[in-house]
């Protein structure tokens, strides 16, 4: 039956520790700008906030839809690339209803999406879940094109972004080029898989979502992705350039972009649950080194989250009641 029963309650993805996970994001998102707002005036990041009208805030909410639009179109262009189909409508509120769980370390928790899928439309793991990676690995190749364009040198980070570019390239090869991981999971088996319960079984599923990698080996499929992350991203990164000009403390607009990428780099990394810390003091430290006031990148800072992270969680939990109720994929057998 495709109604949930009292006996499939644990299995849902929104279970109770990922509630309280969600819950302890956003009070610690809470508590670092109330620490900010205490080491300046509460009262001046108050005033800055006041200053913004309405249509501005509106603005800003929908640049981010615009991008969440431009992200699902590269999904679904790596998803038919891979062979997987599914109806828009469908494939469009699963893929919302994941942003529910952004608020994870490292994002992990947007895994979501790959499990609805499976259980909604029967997209095996093997299949599914190279997919996800190329997103990901996309959405970080087009916040490093952003993050170069033009603060990263000037501000003294070029270890870390010279760091950060190696360690993508390195993954984006051995994503279309598997054969060494291949290797490893081969040599971990021969060594190992003896001595655990499942273990072909396991291997070889991994052995084959390593192989399903290499059918986004496109030069131009990759490009488009590319140019989708770009825009995507750049639309929220538009959103704190138009910020900042509204606040009175206007910045390059590519100054903006590399703030605001970079600054998301730094949240993942520190693989705090939705950057949360390491994002809103890289954005106040890279806008404070560019001359704007205290009062003001606090403001903005807090703005962004609000208008990208908070918002996206916001809508995905709106939607994930109904990607729930979506039936359950029918058996191929029956």
């Amino acid at each position: 039956m495709p109604n949930a029963s009292s006996r499939s309650t644990p299995d849902l993805p929104l279970s109770r520790r990922r509630f309280w996970m969600l819950a302890i994001a956003f009070l610690g998102f809470v508590a670092v700008f109330s620490a900010a707002a205490v080491a300046i005036d509460p009262a001046q990041v108050v005033a800055q906030i006041a200053r913004l009208s309405p249509a501005l805030l509106a603005g800003l909410l929908l640049l981010s839809v615009l991008n969440y639009i431009l992200r699902l179109a590269r999904w679904r262009l790596f998803a038919h690339r891979l062979g997987l189909h599914h109806p828009l409508g469908e494939e469009a509120l699963i893929y919302l209803a994941s942003f529910s769980l952004t608020a994870t370390p490292g994002k992990a928790g947007e895994l979501l999406r790959v499990w609805l899928l499976k259980r909604r439309a029967s997209w095996p793991y093997a299949r599914s879940l190279p997919l996800f990676l190329a997103d990901r690995l996309s959405d970080l190749l087009a916040l490093l094109v952003l993050a170069l364009s033009g603060l990263s040198w000037a501000v003294g980070a070029p270890l870390a972004v010279t760091f950060t570019c190696a360690v993508v390239g390195l993954l984006l090869w051995l994503f279309l080029r598997p054969a060494p991981l291949i290797a490893a999971v081969n040599a971990l088996y021969a060594r190992f898989g003896g001595r655990l319960p499942r273990a072909r079984r396991r291997f070889g599923q991994l052995r084959r979502t390593l192989r399903q990698g290499t059918r986004l080996r496109s030069g131009p499929i990759w490009l488009a992705g590319l140019g989708l992350g770009l825009l995507g991203w750049g639309a929220e990164a538009a959103g704190l350039w138009l910020l900042l000009d509204a606040l009175g403390s206007p910045i390059a607009p590519l100054d903006a972009a590399a703030v605001f990428a970079l600054a998301l780099i730094v949240g993942g990394l520190s693989m705090l649950p939705g950057g949360l810390g390491g994002t809103e003091a890289g954005m106040v430290a890279l806008l404070l080194s560019l001359g704007v006031p205290a009062e003001t990148a606090v403001a903005a800072t807090l703005i962004v989250r609000i208008t990208t992270l908070w918002f996206a969680v916001g809508l995905g939990l709106l939607a994930l009641p109904a990607a729930l109720r979506l039936p359950r994929a029918v058996p191929a057998a029956a």
